[in-house]
């Protein structure tokens, strides 16, 4: 079989190509870079220290207020007393209306009064006064609404007052008399009725009040005592014929 061969210079031209073409070939558009994200603050293989937070006041324990209890007020009970200590009282002088102290419970007399005397089987108040309270204990409660009343000679009330529970006892009361007619009558001697009543109207105690002045002046010229107010005598032409010391003036003359 006859050997082809191929010319030099068609070789040369072959190999020539072979250095051309791959330099003229498109190359490929080079890949971007990606760009660089946000920088941290801080290193990342830095660790993070933790925020600081600012300390905060405790609050001081305070005190926590117990309320007290509820007093309790004392029960009623029934307590037999003596007659003779159911009823007392005092009186408050005039001249000593300055001086004298109240007393912590209303039902206890206070430093400078008068206490109340027995006179006749009646409580005795020596006038003038200024006020007079009469204390109540008759063994049992008083209870709301109850009434002192003063009675006149016929037994009809002309004075009437409240009996006020005592604050630490319900079995006491207690009656304030500031009327004149009881601190300064303008009589030398009066005997009043009392009468102690429920709400219900019924007598809890029942007695008598002697109110004088302490004292008696010398009678005048016709036996009888002077004016009470004016400490003054009658005199004779002031009499009348139907009074029992009246003596008919001499005759006069012709």
């Amino acid at each position: 079989m006859p050997r082809t061969f191929f010319p030099k210079s068609l070789l040369v031209l072959f190999l020539a190509l072979l250095v051309i073409l791959p330099a003229c070939t498109t190359a490929p558009s080079p890949t971007a870079a990606p760009e660089p994200t946000q920088a941290p603050t801080t290193a990342a293989s830095a660790t993070l220290e933790p925020t600081a937070v600012p300390p905060t006041d405790t609050p001081e324990p305070t005190a926590t207020l117990v309320p007290s209890p509820t007093p309790v007020p004392p029960t009623p009970t029934i307590t037999p007393v003596p007659p003779e200590e159911q009823v007392t009282g005092w009186c408050i002088p005039r001249e000593k209306a300055m001086t004298v102290k109240a007393a912590p419970d209303p039902v206890i007399m206070p430093e400078g009064a008068e206490p109340m005397g027995l006179k006749g089987g009646a409580l005795e108040i020596i006038t003038p006064a200024l006020s007079c309270t009469l204390v109540f204990n008759l063994g049992q409660p008083v209870g709301e609404g109850a009434l002192l009343h003063l009675n006149d000679r016929l037994g009809h009330p002309w004075l009437t007052t409240d009996i006020i529970i005592a604050p630490n006892d319900p079995n006491k009361g207690y009656a304030v008399l500031t009327h004149t007619y009881v601190t300064d009558p303008p009589v030398w001697e009066v005997i009043y009725g009392l009468e102690a009543m429920n709400a219900s109207g019924e007598n809890l105690w029942a007695g008598s009040l002697n109110i004088n002045k302490g004292w008696l002046p010398a009678p005048c010229w016709d036996g009888q005592l002077p004016n009470p107010v004016t400490l003054r005598c009658h005199l004779q032409q002031d009499l009348h014929p139907w009074d029992y010391a009246y003596t008919p003036p001499p005759p006069g003359a012709p």
